[in-house]
C-alpha cells in the first residue's frame, strides 16, 4: 500500500460556545429543521459543566442542546447513551468498493460515504441502513474527505487530481470545482460555520480556505515543511486544529482558519491522522506509526500522550457521540476503541469483522454511528 492510500478525514464541526463562552451561531433550516429546545442539567463531565440553551436545529436531528459543550441532552439520555458505540453490525460491502475512506452526516438521517477505487460517492437517507450509488466523480480514484457545511451544501475532496467537488442539494448531485493548486490529494475538510470551510491538502502541505460555502477557495500556503494536512477540526469560536505528515505536527488557528501557528509535534509520531473535538475545550488526536491518542484540555494549546492503543499502529478516525462518549478506529487490526470519560481512558472493543483498517467514523445522532472499512469496503453501523 502506498502512503497515499492512508489519508483520513475528519468530521464537520458545528458552532458552539468557545473559550470566551460566546453564543453558538444560528443554524440554518435543513429539510426538516426543528427548533432547538431548552438545555437542562448537564451530566458531570471533566469540569461538571451546566446544560445550556439549545440552538436552532440545522437539520432536524441537530435541534437539541449543544452537545459539543454539554453532551446530548445530558441527564435525560444518559442511561441510553451508556450503550452508544458499544456494538457494531456489519452491513456489508458498498458496491464494489475496496475501502470507505470518508463519511459525513448532512442531518435528518442523510449520510454520505466516499470510496476507493472508483471514486464513488454513496448516499443514505435512512441513517445508513440502505445506500444509493451516485457513481464515480470525474476520473478520481478516491473520495478521501467529506464535510457538510450547511444550507444543503456538502464538499468532497479527492485523489488523484486534488479536486474539490460540491453539492448544493444534500449530496444528490455534484459539481467539479477543479484541482486546488498543484495538490494531488484533498485529505481533510472542515466546517468553521458562517460559510467558512477549510481543506487540507498534499503533497505540498497546504491549507485552502473558502468564505462562500465552498464555491471558491484561497491558497493559504504550505504549513512549515509539512507534506500533507491529514486532519482538520473546529473547536468553536474561530479555533481550528490541523494535523500533519511528515512531522506529526499540530497547527492551530484562532481566526477561523485565516492564519496558523505551529503548536508542537505529538511525541515521535509522524502522522496526525485524526482530530476530534469533545467539547469543554477537550480535543483528541490519533497518530501513526505508534497508534497513540493524544489529548488536550485547553483548546489544543498543550497535549498529553495517552499512549498506544493496544498493539495498533494507526488511529485513523475519531468521532464524538456526545455525553463524554467517543470512539476511535485503528489499523492494522481493524479495531474500535471507546471512551466514556471525554477521551481520558479507552476500552478495546476488538476487531470488527474481518476489517484490517477502519478508515472513517461519523456520528449521525440518536445513538447511530457509522464506520468505513478496507478490503473490502464494508460499512459498520452502531445503533
Amino acid at each position: 500500500m502506498s502512503e497515499k492510500e492512508d489519508y483520513t478525514r475528519d468530521t464537520g464541526p458545528q458552532g458552539e460556545d468557545g473559550p470566551q463562552g460566546i453564543q453558538g451561531i444560528q443554524g440554518e433550516d435543513g429539510p426538516q429543521g426543528i427548533q432547538g429546545i431548552q438545555g437542562i442539567q448537564g451530566e458531570d463531565g471533566p469540569q461538571g459543566i451546566q446544560g445550556i440553551q439549545g440552538i436552532q436545529g440545522e437539520d432536524g436531528e441537530d435541534g437539541v442542546p449543544d452537545y459539543f459543550e454539554t453532551g446530548i441532552m445530558a441527564g435525560v439520555l444518559h442511561c441510553t447513551q451508556k450503550s452508544y458505540g458499544l456494538a457494531w453490525a456489519d452491513l456489508g460491502q458498498l458496491g464494489a468498493a475496496f475501502s470507505i475512506y470518508s463519511l459525513a452526516h448532512l442531518g435528518n438521517g442523510i449520510a454520505l460515504a466516499g470510496t476507493y477505487a472508483n471514486g464513488q460517492i454513496f448516499r443514505s437517507t435512512d441513517y445508513g441502513l440502505t445506500w444509493t450509488d451516485l457513481g464515480p466523480q470525474g476520473a478520481e480514484q478516491r473520495i478521501y474527505s467529506l464535510a457538510y457545511i450547511g444550507k444543503g451544501i456538502a464538499l468532497a475532496g479527492t485523489l488523484t487530481n486534488g479536486k474539490i467537488f460540491r453539492s448544493t442539494d444534500y449530496g444528490l448531485t455534484w459539481t467539479d470545482l477543479g484541482q486546488q493548486g498543484a495538490e494531488t490529494g484533498i485529505n481533510s475538510l472542515a466546517d468553521m460555520g458562517n460559510g467558512i470551510a477549510l481543506a487540507g491538502a498534499g503533497p505540498n502541505g497546504k491549507i485552502f480556505r473558502s468564505t462562500d460555502y465552498g464555491a471558491t477557495w484561497t491558497d493559504l500556503g504550505q504549513q512549515g515543511a509539512e507534506i500533507d494536512i491529514y486532519s482538520l477540526t473546529c473547536l468553536g469560536n474561530g479555533i481550528a486544529l490541523a494535523g500533519t505528515y511528515a512531522g506529526g505536527r499540530v497547527y492551530r488557528s484562532a481566526d477561523y482558519g485565516a492564519t496558523w501557528t505551529y503548536i508542537r509535534q505529538l511525541g515521535a509520531e509522524t502522522y496526525v491522522h485524526s482530530l476530534a473535538y469533545l467539547g469543554n475545550g477537550i480535543a483528541v488526536a490519533g497518530t501513526r506509526p505508534n497508534g497513540k491518542i493524544f489529548r488536550s484540555t485547553d483548546y489544543g494549546l498543550t497535549w498529553t500522550d495517552l499512549g498506544q492503543q493496544g498493539a495498533e499502529a494507526r488511529v485513523h478516525a475519531i468521532a464524538y457521540l456526545g455525553n463524554g462518549i467517543a470512539v476511535a478506529s485503528t489499523a492494522p487490526n481493524g479495531k474500535i476503541f471507546r471512551s466514556t470519560d471525554y477521551g481520558l481512558t479507552w476500552t478495546d472493543l476488538g476487531q470488527q469483522g474481518t476489517n484490517t483498517y477502519i478508515y472513517s467514523l461519523v456520528y449521525l445522532g440518536g445513538g447511530i454511528a457509522l464506520g468505513g472499512g478496507y478490503i473490502p469496503g464494508k460499512l459498520l453501523r452502531s445503533a
